[in-house]
């Protein structure tokens, strides 16, 4: 129920209160399964692990499934949760069913997180979000997200129902509607209007309006 260790070694540990400050399964000895319910770990070593609830300061794992995991570095190959609060990140395959929240740096292939997903720093390959409230968001691939609000935004594609940002860089922009108070680019229209067609015709009136107005022929 209760135990305080040094070092721990063991293919199953369970218990509903474990405070260690080195659980180790690295070496000879391989920790294949972790289950507790309540813990506070100052380093986790492990194949695999499920916790359902615990505060970790770092965590080394092939494969992570949580309920409730609160983690100061995680290094996985793949983590499943449902509610995830770390500093750093690094991960092949992340998966968020709750919120995802992250102090420092997020370095992963796959992120998908259904709910909320707050960090500093996002570098991912492929990402589908929900919402995402990051002050620098870089991805490499493909973006997709209902809602992301962030200072900067650079991306080679993005899939984005609502953005809200400082500055926002796009190789590409596919849009129905704009609204905006400024659009900089060389190549700029949408299904429902071409702005460059449309400033075009204006200037084509105007010019006429002017001619006419100079000619006093024009109320």
């Amino acid at each position: 129920t209760n135990g305080y260790f040094d070092l721990v070694s063991a293919n199953t540990v369970a218990g509903t209160k474990g405070q260690f400050t080195n659980l180790n399964a690295t070496g000879t000895t391989t920790l294949n399964t972790v289950t507790a319910n309540s813990g506070t770990i100052n380093t986790f070593s492990s194949d695999v692990a499920t916790i359902r609830n615990g505060t970790f300061i770092k965590v080394v794992s092939d494969d992570i499934s949580a309920d409730n995991a609160t983690l100061a570095k995680v290094s996985a190959t793949t983590v499943n949760t449902d509610f995830l609060t770390t500093g750093s990140f690094s991960a092949s395959s992340v998966n968020v069913t709750g919120k995802f929240s992250v102090g420092g740096d997020i370095d992963a292939q796959n992120v998908t997180v259904t709910n909320k997903t707050t960090t500093n720093t996002l570098q991912s390959s492929n990402s589908s979000i929900g919402t995402a409230q990051a002050s620098s968001l870089s991805v490499s691939g493909n973006v997709s997200a209902n809602t992301v609000n962030s200072t900067s935004l650079t991306a080679n594609t993005g899939t984005i129902t609502n953005l809200k940002g400082t500055s926002a860089t796009f190789s590409t922009v596919n849009s129905d509607q704009y609204n905006g108070g400024q659009y900089n680019g060389s190549n700029f229209s949408t299904s429902q209007s071409s702005v460059n067609n449309n400033k075009s015709l204006i200037d084509a009136y105007k010019a006429q309006w002017e001619a006419c107005k100079a000619a006093d022929g024009c109320q």
